[in-house]
């Protein structure tokens, strides 16, 4: 019965360790592949993280892109603006040259024309004193000879008088 029961006894222990081999073998099988699993799985949740990364970033420069070109349309329009402004003063400053130029030929032709003018008027003036200088002149030539002309007459009336007289 010793015998028996040793005997059975090692044949449990050996079904027992049979059992626990194939359950630890089983166990290490299922543990390879819920490992392999979980690698395959973990792996694929990195390559998930990375395009989600690789995405952010994308999002981010397309962001970061979009704010730059904001940023460079209001630099843009305020660049035009200044030039836009710049260009109206200098429209503003050239309108305003032509028209100071404008007055000073209009005043240069205002004095070349009152100029003219005077200078024709002291030549009229000139020529009327130079035909009256020539009218005085005629006139005391004129009156010179009448006075000599008489003066002569009377001169010859005294000599004849005294002619007469001797």
């Amino acid at each position: 019965l010793k015998i028996i029961t040793q005997t059975l006894k090692r044949s449990k222990e050996q079904q027992i360790d049979e059992i626990d081999k194939s359950f630890k073998w089983e166990i290490e099988s299922v543990r390879q592949e819920l490992n392999s699993e979980a690698e395959g799985k973990i792996a694929l949740e990195i390559c998930q993280l990375q395009k989600a990364k690789e995405l952010r970033l994308l999002q981010q420069e397309e962001f970061a892109r979009k704010d730059v070109e904001l940023e460079a349309e209001k630099l843009k329009r305020k660049v035009m603006a200044q030039f836009d402004d710049v260009k109206q003063k200098l429209e503003q400053e050239h309108r305003d040259a032509l028209a100071q130029l404008r007055d000073a030929y209009d005043k240069k032709t205002i004095m070349s024309k009152q100029k003219r003018e005077f200078k024709n008027e002291k030549l009229f003036e000139a020529e009327n004193a130079q035909t009256q200088l020539e009218a005085d002149i005629t006139k005391v030539q004129k009156d010179a000879e009448k006075n000599t002309d008489r003066r002569m007459q009377q001169l010859a009336k005294q000599m004849r008088a005294d002619v007469d007289h001797y």
